[in-house]
């Protein structure tokens, strides 16, 4: 492990609101950063708004100008982005959140009716058009580009993480991603697990960054970084690594008390210098950052 990590400021964010739960990439040698904006008090005004850091390493986000934002719309918001360049394109992936009266599930004094998610694919920032949306009830679908071999799905049948290839994004439909079958990825009976980022690490193996999480013995949500390699030829995974935890970060602010113990890793981003970033959201309320050396994640 490394030192503590730290928390990035964001810049012109409007008062009231954070940044958080981010989706990282770098692109044209910027570092990009796609951020769930939302006010602290509810959850019903979220976006998603892009920004950069200026220098390398930087510690401040800045709006990266012209770049699309994600609004939802009719009642839908969106949060919780994803991002990666699959067969040339670079795709984003939004959670969508319906919020109505007639809504079973309530969050902060709101009913939640539905969400899925919603992808988006273009030439860059700037010119992104949906294309895709997952099944109802159903967060955390990742794709990876595989080359000649595809591109891999993750799904994710709570509590377990589901995986399928698929030839193009064309083929992207809820139907297959309901049919992924599931990893044999061991968790326990109270625990859910979900892939946050996925990296091809060889000809036949990914690394996915997950998250793990739980509710501790006073109802407060406990959540872990983790990952692990899966052979998608074989079907075989690698037993789970504990990354971080909350505590790996400074003490700040959490959108409610039972949040405090969140964070919902993000990316990884390889340097030059042998080491690798590690981008997470922090209780849903800030961006934190932690550098570790690339041999941790070797094979």
């Amino acid at each position: 492990m490394t030192d503590k990590g730290i928390i990035l400021s964001v810049n012109d964010v409007p008062e009231g609101k954070d940044v958080y739960n981010p989706a990282v990439l770098m692109l044209d040698n910027k570092l990009v950063v796609w951020g769930r904006e939302e006010s602290r008090a509810t959850p019903t005004d979220a976006t998603v708004r892009t920004f950069w850091l200026p220098q390398n390493p930087g510690t401040t986000l800045e709006p990266l100008a012209d770049a699309y934002i994600f609004r939802g719309e009719n009642g839908w918001t969106q949060e919780d982005p994803c991002a990666a360049i699959i067969q040339g394109q670079l795709v984003i992936g939004v959670v969508e959140v319906e919020w109505s009266p007639t809504g079973k599930t309530e969050w902060m004094g709101h009913k939640l009716k539905s969400f899925r998610m919603r992808f988006y694919a273009g030439s860059d920032w700037r010119h992104l058009e949906p294309f895709a949306e997952g099944p109802l009830g159903m967060k955390d679908i990742r794709l990876v580009d595989l080359g000649k071999d595809g591109i891999g799905v993750y799904a994710r049948p709570k509590p377990d993480i589901g995986f399928t290839v698929i030839p193009s994004l064309n083929a992207l439909t809820p139907e297959v991603i309901t049919e992924a079958p599931a990893l044999p990825i061991p968790h326990d009976e109270d625990e859910w697990i979900g892939t946050n980022a996925v990296y091809r690490t060889s000809e036949e193996t990914n690394l996915l960054l997950l998250h793990s999480g739980r509710y501790d013995a006073q109802g407060n949500l406990d959540y872990r970084a983790e990952w692990l390699f899966h052979n998608f030829a074989t079907g075989e995974v690698s037993e789970r690594y504990v990354l971080a935890v909350r505590s790996d970060f400074p003490d700040g602010p959490a959108k409610k008390p039972e949040l405090a113990n969140v964070i919902f890793p993000s990316a990884l981003i390889w340097n030059d210098n042998e080491t690798v970033d590690f981008y997470t959201g922090c209780s849903d309320a800030a961006i934190g950052r932690n550098t570790y050396p690339a041999s941790l994640f070797a094979a």
